[in-house]
């Protein structure tokens, strides 16, 4: 069956761009940009006096996760 073929090359694709250690980094510079947008986010609006410890411990749980 040509579908079958053609979602299991496209799977491979997906696996092996997952695994690469250029797109690993470029998902870890983007979650840690998206922390630092909120971080900003949060200094310039204060919208709570957590927020910037609700983040930072977020971004703590990033690193270690990395």
């Amino acid at each position: 069956n040509g579908g079958n073929l053609i979602s299991v090359r496209s799977l491979n694709k997906l696996v092996v761009l997952r695994n690469s250690t250029f797109n690993n980094n470029l998902w870890y510079f983007g979650f840690l940009w998206i922390g630092l947008m909120l971080d900003k986010v949060n200094k310039t609006y204060c919208w709570d006096d957590d927020g910037s410890e609700i983040n930072s411990d977020w971004q703590i749980e990033l690193f270690n996760n990395a």
